[in-house]
């Protein structure tokens, strides 16, 4: 990996791991790393550009790059926004589900298809209301 993204990665915290992805927060980043060669997070970044040019809010996309060692995505920390998923699970003010029903009806309405489609995959902030989508691998035009 190139030496910005190992410069992000000093002192940043794991979020989720598996056997060949992991997810670092450092700050105001995110960092996704594919430890499997050939891969590349390509697909993703362009995704955000298609959902944000068909009016899907999603967090921002930095960068991406891939290497030998593998590939990796670098997003913005969408400071305090909560997954949706939280909203099932507490009790929230009405106008939160409002809003993630709106949001889910323009992404429908968008033509768009999330493979991963879930409120993990929601970020919702409680003081706005604003939604964002992430982990966008796989998200195409419907056809």
């Amino acid at each position: 990996m190139g030496g910005n993204v190992l410069a992000l990665l000093a002192g940043a915290e794991t979020v989720k791991s598996n056997a060949v992805r992991k997810v670092f927060r450092n700050g105001a980043y995110y960092i996704k790393l594919d430890r499997r060669a050939g891969r590349s997070f390509y697909g993703e970044f362009r995704a955000a550009e298609v959902c944000r040019a068909a009016g899907i809010e999603v967090v921002e996309h930095l960068a991406c790059g891939r290497s030998a060692d593998g590939a990796c995505l670098v997003t913005r920390a969408a400071e305090n926004f909560i997954e949706a998923a939280s909203l099932f699970r507490t009790r929230q003010r009405w106008e939160l589900y409002e809003s993630f029903a709106a949001f889910l009806g323009r992404l429908l309405a968008s033509g768009l298809y999330h493979p991963d489609l879930h409120p993990g995959n929601i970020l919702i902030d409680p003081e706005t209301a604003e939604c964002r989508l992430v982990d966008l691998h796989g998200v195409r035009r419907r056809t």
